[in-house]
């Protein structure tokens, strides 16, 4: 929150408008007892206006099916059995940054291979767009399903990919285009 308040207060003194801000709270952050103090200080050490600040508070998230505590014992045994495969189905171009946290923690209990778009299609993941963005070498496997349409098109797949995804010992798919062509697997 100081930060972005630091920024607020920068970009007027460069002559830029006054902006309102919106600080998202979350549930931990609402319980926490520094709260007041930690928001006085933002303002404090910024200077911004407090009329500037406003306030959004975020319940916490509840999963409507939570499987976190069953992919953890799965990945245990991952762990203790070894060889064992992880294809993650990549989405939006601009989610390979927070999938890799994700990639390389399936890394330490599988071969993980995080599978993008062989070309363009929507605004999906794909290997020109990972090779550009300097990341593909941070991925643990990358390949490409050889497809450009959205989902999973297994007629359009590369054999390569399609041999990969019939090995697989878990399947991690996001985005809508997964969850409506998947079922088909």
């Amino acid at each position: 929150m100081k930060t972005a308040c630091l920024k607020n207060v920068a970009w007027q003194r460069q002559g830029l408008p006054r902006v309102t801000m919106a600080v998202n709270l979350s549930h931990r952050q609402l319980m926490d007892d520094r709260l007041i103090e930690d928001i006085k200080e933002a303002l404090t050490e910024s200077g911004i206006d407090p009329e500037l600040l406003e306030k959004q508070f975020h319940e916490p998230v509840e999963l409507v099916r939570d499987e976190t505590a069953a992919l953890g014992e799965l990945l245990q045994n991952f762990r203790k059995e070894g060889g064992k495969k992880i294809v993650y189905l990549a989405d939006n171009a601009g989610e390979a940054l927070f999938d890799l946290p994700l990639a390389q923690y399936l890394a330490q209990a599988a071969q993980v291979y995080y599978a993008v778009k062989g070309s363009p299609v929507q605004n999906d993941l794909c290997l020109a767009d990972l090779e550009q963005s300097g990341l593909i070498d941070s991925f643990p496997g990358v390949i490409s399903t050889g497809s450009d349409s959205p989902g999973l098109d297994l007629a359009g797949a590369a054999p390569p990919f399609k041999k990969l995804l019939a090995g697989a010992d878990l399947i991690l798919a996001k985005g809508m285009g997964h969850y409506e062509t998947l079922p088909e697997l």
